[in-house]
């Protein structure tokens, strides 16, 4: 699976200690994703790494079966109306650019450029779980393809087994740096090394 495990573990935890993490099993997948909407996978369950099965009863005691979802927390264990996968379209190529910039919390943000010079800041972890080397061929799963804008505020990767799709992040106190990066001061082309 593209997506690395070892990340989306201790994205599964963090989420499980704040807002929660949900987990459900709708047509044959599995869809995880953080409480607060940062991040969100797709992943067929004939695919999924015993990893993340595993750390699903870490978090919950147990899978969820076809057709159930729930948000489990620190505190607690509930059913929940669940949210499917939002439909997802590719609106524009997103391009990772070799900038990254801390917020004053510490938060370490990569910054991702669309066709219009227009810059999108993500939590850098969330692109990093974006994993070339995870992607597992002798399973039959192709290369990942994107990231692409979803028209949103968000961008998504995705293969024949998975998906990932993340939220931009919006950084504390930093206006004045966005301001920046957004007046063009930032022009990327695909062909500069």
């Amino acid at each position: 699976m593209f997506i690395n495990d070892k990340i989306l573990r201790r994205l599964m935890v963090r989420a499980y200690k704040g807002a929660g993490v949900y987990m459900g099993h709708f047509d044959g997948r599995y869809h995880i994703c953080a409480g607060n909407g940062s991040w969100e996978a797709l992943i067929r369950d004939t695919f999924c790494p015993k990893s993340i099965l595993s750390q699903m009863v870490e978090c919950s005691g147990r899978i969820p079966g076809e057709g159930e979802s729930w948000t489990a927390d620190k505190e607690k264990d509930q059913m929940a109306i669940y949210d499917v996968w939002p439909e997802l379209t590719a609106q524009a190529d997103v391009q990772k650019t070799p900038v990254v910039v801390q917020d004053e919390g510490g938060v370490v943000l990569r910054v991702m450029q669309l066709p219009n010079n227009k810059i999108m800041l993500f939590r850098e972890e969330l692109i990093a779980a974006i994993d070339p080397g995870s992607v597992a061929t002798h399973q039959g799963e192709e290369m990942y393809q994107g990231p692409f804008y979803d028209g949103r505020k968000g961008i998504f990767a995705t293969t024949n087994h998975a998906a990932w799709h993340i939220l931009e992040t919006e950084p504390r106190k930093m206006t004045k740096i966005r301001a920046i990066l957004e007046s063009g001061f930032l022009s990327f082309d695909a062909d500069e090394d």
